[in-house]
């Protein structure tokens, strides 16, 4: 591996990790040490990182000049219109903390964009393996942990709503991994995943999860092996059996008064109607440019304890209006016009999965600083197909030869360079004529 690709892998873990962590304050280590936003130092980190790599790359030559299209035009000027919003925030909305959020979200995201562009084809399926383990690791901890006194597991400082996403994520990662690497094992781990998803007690992270699924499975099954096609139909029936039967278990009874009982029987809903109508109503109530970044807590939810409207598009027609809508829904439209055309293979679908299941569990719960996952992914889904309809090396693109950084080196350093693949028997015969003529004229 070249230096440079290395130091590209470094720099996105890093941005990896910063997102994954989210909010993390100084003061959470210790009581006495004073609140400060350690996101600051991770992106501080990550941008240098980012300056590192680029000065090598620019020095070995980029591996692919391919970036998110004009979802990148479209996602930048929803954050611009999202952060001027704060201009006409009310008095008592907390507008400056989610302008750090806006402006330390953008800068994660374009980094994570602009890493995964530039790596080679066979690094960027690092990630998804990031994903699987992560999603491991928040099982594990969870069941150390144990459960809160509601029953509902989460780990390493996150909420159920935080949990239930991460290893639904790992997931998907599973499948990705068997289909795209051949992985199979993977798939082992599915039905812990499910269960612990189950055991968070998030209803909409799951009922996220199962409606991206149900959309997808058509066109993801045609794109797997025959095998991994099999086993991923027989593994769906498993594990819908097996969560029917946590669902109807005394042993899981926690999770029985979550979905059964306080869903349907009773129609409990976090309060989460009350909170949609006072964001639908702020949205009526200036119906163009919103009543300001926060402005749902500013007006309403300080009243009653409500923190954000826990839905994207409900928290953005609140508070940026008609524009800010236009602006998310041109990012969403550019997005998926780009990922979901004839042609997109495999890795671009299965990203572009796992940012419509962090979109659609965001109509649930989370607030703009939560949707970070969802532009990543998207962006990322973005890059595989722009390049794949390209021509250029993407992970999906069978047939198509993968850059070669170490060509470039033996170049460097005056030593004979090996031809791609195709133009070895050209080559090959005009240097044995060139021999001919040499000898001829001897």
């Amino acid at each position: 591996m070249a230096a440079s690709e290395r130091l590209g892998l470094v720099g996105l873990f890093a941005v990896y990790i910063a997102l994954l962590a989210g909010r993390f304050d100084l003061a959470r280590l210790s009581d006495a040490l004073p609140s400060f936003d350690l996101r600051i130092v991770a992106v501080a980190v990550c941008g240098y990182l980012w300056c590192l790599w680029s000065a090598a790359e620019r020095r070995y030559g980029w591996h692919a000049r391919v970036g998110a299209g004009p979802l990148a035009a479209a996602f930048g000027a929803w954050t611009v219109w999202m952060a001027l919003s704060a201009a006409w925030a009310p008095p008592d909305a907390r507008a400056d903390e989610h302008l750090v959020d806006l402006v330390l979200m953008a800068a994660l995201v374009a980094m994570a964009w602009s890493f995964y562009s530039r790596l080679p084809p066979r690094h960027r399926t690092t990630p998804w393996w990031w994903f699987y383990w992560t999603g491991l690791v928040y099982v594990l901890a969870a069941f150390a942990q144990g459960p809160d006194s509601l029953g509902r597991y989460s780990a390493l400082g996150g909420g159920p709503n935080v949990f239930v996403r991460v290893v639904m994520l790992a997931v998907i990662a599973a499948l990705f991994l068997a289909a795209h690497r051949g992985a199979r094992w993977t798939l082992a781990a599915v039905p812990v995943l499910v269960a612990a998803g189950v055991l968070s007690g998030s209803r909409g992270g799951l009922l996220a999860f199962a409606v991206v699924i149900l959309l997808a499975a058509v066109p993801l099954l045609r794109r797997m092996p025959r095998l991994v096609r099999r086993l991923t139909v027989v593994l769906a029936l498993a594990v819908a059996a097996l969560v029917l039967r946590m669902l109807l278990s005394e042993r899981f009874r926690a999770v029985y008064d979550r979905f059964v009982v306080q869903t349907l029987q009773e129609g409990y809903s976090s309060g989460r109607d009350r909170i949609g109508g006072d964001a639908y109503a702020l949205f009526l109530d200036s119906p163009v440019i919103g009543v300001g970044l926060d402005g749902y807590y500013g007006l309403a939810g300080r009243l009653y304890g409500g923190e954000y409207p826990h839905n994207l598009v409900l928290a953005v027609g609140a508070e940026a209006g008609m524009i800010g809508l236009v602006a998310l829904l041109a990012a969403l439209v550019l997005g998926a016009a780009t990922v979901v055309r004839r042609g997109t293979d495999r890795v671009a679908l299965f990203l572009g999965l796992g940012a419509a299941y962090f979109f659609v569990a965001g109509m649930f719960s989370g607030d703009y600083y939560d949707s970070r996952f969802f532009w990543v992914l998207l962006g990322w889904a973005a890059v595989e197909a722009r390049l794949s309809r390209r021509g250029s090396p993407g992970l999906g693109s069978p047939g198509l030869e993968s850059p070669r950084p170490d060509r470039d080196a033996r170049a460097a350093e005056g030593l004979p360079v090996p031809l791609p693949t195709g133009h070895s028997r050209t080559a090959a015969s005009t240097a044995a004529r060139a021999r001919a003529a040499t000898t001829s004229r001897l």
